[in-house]
């Protein structure tokens, strides 16, 4: 959080009202929205000096301060019905609407249907109510579609773990690593097979780990983990999954000094590409508004 501060970002999207009070304490002044409101007061949340998401044509007519309309994607998940909103919002101007939003429900086939429909329905609003702002989704998402509707705020999570961003390519990544533990260091030899469909075999008698790290903090077979001891770095590889959340990694045929189950890993960005898709899940950072 004191980066993002301090590169200028001053609105805070978190999930929780756990979350809101941990970014308050960085900070008295960013605005901060909070997504999970459907079992809140949004009131308390009002009160609590945090902006609530709302889902619902429930929370939509019984709340009267400043929030963000969250529009269905098409997936049934969080959000109110396009029609319902369409309705209520040509039932009058809504001054406390800061923005409305949404997500695409295919980030990585833009061709799909269901984005192609959700893009239309966007379109008809932003024709029919253009003194609103609007965010749909992430700087990927905008790249796909900038030229088919506006956004007013935009997320750009790749930019957090160093990915240049085809939209922004002047913001600079601020934050650095994402730390792991160690749950267990093995010593196996030449010709052990290990991993989901054996992907690697050692080539020697070798040390591993095994830290719990995984697609959501976009570790992929691709990626490299980082041991500091005081001055001395290593890069370590990623070499096979054995959960979803819970990876192998080689160390070599010894342990670097002081090396142990208490040692920390952390990643290293830009040594990593993105062939997971689980990584946009992460509620981090985005570009004006942050996923804490």
């Amino acid at each position: 959080l004191p980066y993002l501060l301090r590169y200028g970002i001053n609105d805070m999207l978190v999930f929780s009202l756990e979350e809101a009070n941990i970014v308050r304490k960085y900070s008295p002044d960013v605005n901060i929205y909070v997504v999970n409101t459907l079992n809140e007061d949004l009131n308390n949340i009002h009160n609590m000096g945090y902006i609530p998401i709302i889902h619902n044509l429930n929370q939509l007519v019984n709340y009267d301060n400043k929030y963000v309309l969250n529009i269905e994607s098409g997936l049934e998940r969080f959000g109110v019905k396009y029609q319902d909103a369409l309705s209520y919002l040509q039932s009058k101007y809504d001054e406390n609407i800061l923005y409305i939003m949404n997500h695409l429900p295919f980030s990585y086939n833009e061709s799909h249907e269901l984005n192609l429909n959700l893009i239309k329905d966007f379109q008809n609003l932003q024709t029919l109510f253009p003194n609103y702002k609007y965010s749909l989704g992430s700087s990927g998402l905008l790249y796909h579609y900038h030229k088919l509707i506006k956004q007013d705020i935009c997320r750009i999570g790749n930019l957090l773990y160093g990915r240049p961003d085809p939209i922004f390519p002047e913001i600079k990544p601020v934050v650095t690593s994402i730390e792991f533990n160690i749950l267990e260091i093995k010593y196996i030899t030449k010709g052990t097979s290990i991993g989901y469909n054996h992907r690697y075999t050692a080539t020697e008698d070798e040390y591993i780990c095994i830290v719990d790290g995984g697609y959501m903090e976009r570790i992929t077979n691709e990626s490299y983990l980082t041991y500091r001891d005081n001055n001395n770095i290593y890069n370590f590889k990623v070499i096979g999954d054995i959960f979803m959340d819970v990876h192998y990694i080689y160390i070599g045929k010894e342990l670097p000094h002081n090396f142990s189950l208490n040692s920390k890993l952390d990643i290293l960005p830009y040594l990593n590409t993105l062939q997971s898709t689980f990584w946009q899940h992460l509620n981090i950072m985005r570009k004006k508004i942050i996923y804490y």
